[in-house]
């Protein structure tokens, strides 16, 4: 990591009329990682039922990078305004990869080959070679065997900004009133490669165990964008002594775009050229009518010789895109808070207490081939009480307690009752009648 930062202001005093600071810092950040991973688990289940053995060595890699830039600037235009302005841009990117070799087994497997090391299991397992769609092994109590490799790249460009206008009434009594807006743009490009070649035990036959081929070879390519903004506005009041009313309330619209494509690849093997390919799958039609992923076109003409390439991918993608696990949705938030609280700071106490309310509005436009088209609606209302006590007995101990009630609601796809199984094992599915949940935390802390 290596960075800098500055400051800068006229030499005008806290409160005067005129101040102005400058002030950001920029940071490069790179976190280059390795690791290696040897598992062995028994997993015991009830006394009716069979427990299993997991047995696992895996090797994973990752280079992230990031560049962060900030910059604040602050004026008084006069004694009892003050006016600053965040703006900060933000670069990232990562890679990662990985391969790893896995069994699960009915019987402990340590004991039955005589050995104490996980490669030494998953040596004796892949002296087997699982190649095809059955392979026939030794052992009876070998229930699954996964090989697996991952590759993937994720860029993300994130632009914020933060205005904030502050006002006194009345002097410096601590009676102020805050505008404030906020806005950013964010875009991300995310693609993976992942291949598993997993076979599973199915029915013996005369001669003997048997496991069938249930992997997949995929390509995933998932861009998203988004934005927001909000508006705010607060008020705080004395009341008695060092006790304050403070009150809020703010509007936020944010806007997200999420486009899965997913695309078998095992379908390509075996076949050197575009053509051999439509030859062997001609439920899918000649090269001409093939379509190119987010068009409603045909493409007009392609050479039939023409080797599976960089030069006919987009042809390629849609020939063997997997429509039932390709999705694409878009979320539009409207939200309010509003927020009403106290504040008490006298010596050694300081006490605030208050509750949030949070009515929230969101529209899902969701595309995928099991459901078709939905546009749907959601309107919740949050609540959140919040306390928190700080006493300090001294200067270097102090006892703080806080409390924070959250809510939360499932996402809208939680809610789809669609099952995405684009990675067995294991199948994920939504769940409509998925409730939303009170969180409430409190931390004393000493």
């Amino acid at each position: 990591m290596i960075g800098t930062d500055f400051a800068w202001e006229n030499g005008r005093g806290k409160y005067d009329a005129g101040r102005f600071q400058v002030g950001g810092n920029a940071i490069y950040f790179r976190n280059d990682n390795h690791t290696e991973t040897i598992s062995s688990v028994e997993n015991f289940v009830t006394a009716t039922q069979k427990g299993s053995f997991d047995a696992a060595h895996a090797y994973a890699n990752s280079l992230n990078q990031a560049v962060h830039a900030r910059l604040r600037l602050k004026w008084n235009p006069d004694s009892l305004t003050q006016l600053s302005f965040r703006p900060s841009y933000e670069w990232s990117r990562g890679r990662t990869g990985g391969n790893s070799r896995s069994a699960t087994f009915d019987a402990d497997p340590f004991a039955h080959y005589g050995v104490t090391e996980v490669d030494e299991v998953l040596g004796r397992v892949h002296a087997t070679r699982f190649v095809g769609d059955t392979v026939r092994v030794a052992d009876s109590f070998l229930k699954n065997v996964n090989t697996r490799y991952d590759l993937s790249r994720t860029t993300t460009h994130k632009v914020e900004g933060d205005l904030n206008l502050t006002r006194l009434i009345g002097g410096r009594n601590g009676r102020n009133i805050t505008f404030e807006a906020r806005g950013g743009y964010n875009t991300t490009a995310n693609d993976a490669y992942s291949r598993a070649d997993l076979y599973k035990r199915v029915a013996a036959d005369a001669t003997g165990p048997r496991m069938a081929a249930g992997g997949t070879h995929q390509y995933t390519d998932r861009p998203s964008t988004s934005w927001n903004y909000r508006v705010g506005l607060s008020y705080v009041q004395p009341l008695v002594g060092k006790l304050f009313l403070e009150t809020r309330y703010s509007y936020q619209h944010k806007y997200t775009d999420g486009d899965r494509s997913l695309y078998n690849l095992m379908s390509l093997d075996g076949y050197s050229t575009l053509a051999d390919f439509l030859s062997a799958h001609t439920q899918l039609g000649t090269v001409s009518q093939l379509y190119v992923p987010g068009t409603t076109g045909v493409i007009p003409w392609l050479d039939p010789a023409q080797l599976l390439s960089r030069l006919n991918a987009d042809d390629v993608q849609a020939a063997v895109r997997d429509a039932q696990n390709s999705q694409y949705a878009t979320y539009r938030y409207d939200n309010h808070h509003v927020q009403l609280g106290l504040r008490y700071n006298v010596g050694a106490v300081r006490l605030s207490a208050g509750v949030q309310l949070s009515p929230e509005r969101t529209r899902l436009q969701y595309e995928r081939a099991a459901i078709g088209r939905i546009d749907t609606v959601r309107n919740v209302l949050n609540f959140a009480p919040n306390v928190r006590l700080r006493y300090a007995f001294s200067k270097t101990t102090n006892l703080d307690f806080n409390y924070r009630g959250r809510s939360s609601q499932p996402s809208m796809t939680q809610l789809i009752g669609v099952v995405d199984n684009s990675n067995p094992p294991p199948h994920l599915g939504g769940q409509p009648r998925l409730a939303p949940r009170l969180e409430p935390r409190d931390a004393p802390l000493l």
